[in-house]
């Protein structure tokens, strides 16, 4: 394809996504602020984002495109992989609520298990308008298919087990593109073994247990794994390392599971004194997967089968998630692309509308432990920060983890960082929309030196606001 026909064909995939997300949408989000009630338990708040998203989730969905059309700015990826990623961040948590009448805020009552059952067959057909493309190296469809496997396997028993042979074939053949495609040498080998595992577990097929070992070359100690050899070490370990790690432990639980074990309590102990009532401080890359900073700790207590663990982590989930609703972070059915509202100069230009919804992967996590007697109480422990005061350092990183009780404030320092006594953030201004508009690619600041260079961050996260 010539440069002039690519650019045609973004034109029209661009016009397509604007006027298919352009209609007109319900507004569900006053009953996304019941969550903030001290009157209900938390599985009750659970409930609500469950409702709330997966009813959402069908506002967007075109069955005939088997794509959801969220609303936002795009990203630098095809139009279309905007929204598959639509569709394929939202299936973990319809294959958890696989029920045949299930509720949603309008209303209605629709079945998840034949509407994830639809969803599927048509993703993985390439005769079908909703198929979702061939695999390539380097291909975000590759990402997507991780989680697009992980709801396979939550809905084993309501889906796959009910699938023809035929059927179960179309989706390994479809899987299957992933094992022998190139990516980048980062957390991205997560998503290609989780895929292989799910693939083995499923068929048979014996799984390459390259792309493992090397995500544990990336470790350092202490629960911290850097995001590439030469990667940063940032919140990717939370929403993306121990994240996965935790779900290779749960489809597979004879795998390496001493190690993750380990891995994951050395992490927690030091990343569970970040917590604050305005969340934690946010660092590097991918601000707007904020929603799941509380993952690690709630995967680290399903780990240990420690329930004064879940305790504390469902405290940091609801305080997490209170602080973002109550200030506007999830509009519409998705969190905001920013820190707050929505921020195109903190995004980062491989983020799209529906990107975000990695946010939920704490959500996800919850359900897990919807059963557990834990999640009919109302009150949780207190955070750490709002009983003490602390201040101590993670050597193999060199960093610096302190509380302020009277403040209620937590903070991170980078003890081998220069100071940086003052720092902007790069505006989102007219020329940068204009060539935006005219090359149908964002070129969105990408602020690395706040996001990335900072010795000092805390959990009132100014960087990301208006600077100082």
């Amino acid at each position: 394809m010539t440069k002039v026909e690519r650019y045609y064909s973004r034109l029209r995939d661009t016009i397509k996504h604007r006027f298919i997300s352009g209609k007109k949408i319900s507004n569900f989000d006053i009953e996304l602020h019941n969550f903030l009630s001290s009157e209900i338990n938390i599985k009750q708040r659970v409930d609500i984002l469950n409702k709330y998203f997966i009813t959402y989730f069908f506002e967007y969905y075109c069955p005939k495109n088997n794509r959801a059309y969220y609303k936002g700015a795009l990203s630098c990826n095809e139009r279309d992989i905007d929204s598959i990623e639509g569709v394929s961040r939202v299936l973990p948590l319809i294959a958890l609520k696989c029920e045949d009448d299930f509720h949603l805020l309008n209303d209605k009552k629709i079945n998840l298990r034949a509407q994830l059952k639809s969803i599927l067959l048509k993703g993985v057909d390439p005769s079908d308008s909703g198929y979702w493309g061939d695999i390539v190296d380097f291909d975000q469809r590759l990402a997507e298919a991780s989680d697009i496997a992980l709801a396979i396997w939550i809905s084993k028993k309501h889906v796959w087990d009910t699938l023809s042979s035929t059927e179960q074939d179309k989706i390994l053949k479809w899987l299957n593109q992933a094992s022998d495609k190139k990516i980048s040498d980062n957390n991205w080998h997560l998503f290609k073994f989780t895929i292989s595992l799910i693939v083995f577990k499923l068929s048979g097929k014996p799984y390459d247990i390259s792309s493992y070992e090397r995500i544990k070359e990336f470790y350092i100690d202490d629960g911290w794994f850097r995001d590439g050899m030469d990667g940063d070490i940032d919140l990717y370990n939370a929403w993306g390392f121990h994240y996965s790690l935790f779900w290779i432990c749960k489809i597979d639980d004879s795998f390496d599971l001493d190690y993750i074990k380990l891995v994951s309590s050395k992490f927690s102990k030091s990343y569970k004194y970040l917590f604050s009532p305005t969340g934690i401080p946010l660092w590097g890359r991918s601000v707007c997967y904020r929603l799941a900073i509380s993952a690690p700790l709630i995967s680290n207590a399903i780990l240990l089968e420690n329930d004064d663990e879940l305790s504390y982590a469902i405290s940091c989930f609801e305080s997490s998630w209170s602080f973002f609703i109550r200030n506007g972070a999830v509009s519409r059915g998705v969190p905001t692309q920013g820190y707050i509202g929505p921020d195109l100069r903190v995004l980062d230009n491989y983020s799209g509308p529906a990107s975000s919804l990695w946010g939920l992967r704490s959500l996800f996590l919850m359900n897990l432990v919807y059963e557990n007697d834990l999640m009919n109480q109302k009150q949780f422990p207190k955070l750490k920060v709002i009983e003490e005061d602390y201040d101590f350092k993670i050597n193999s990183i060199s960093l610096k983890i302190s509380g302020d009780k009277n403040k209620k404030l937590t903070s991170i320092t980078w003890c081998k960082r220069k100071d940086i006594k003052e720092f902007k953030i790069n505006s989102y201004n007219v020329l940068r929309r204009v060539v935006s508009a005219l090359t149908l690619k964002p070129r969105r600041p990408s602020n690395k030196h706040i996001k990335k260079n900072l010795k000092e961050y805390n959990s009132l996260n100014e960087h990301l606001q208006d600077g100082k």
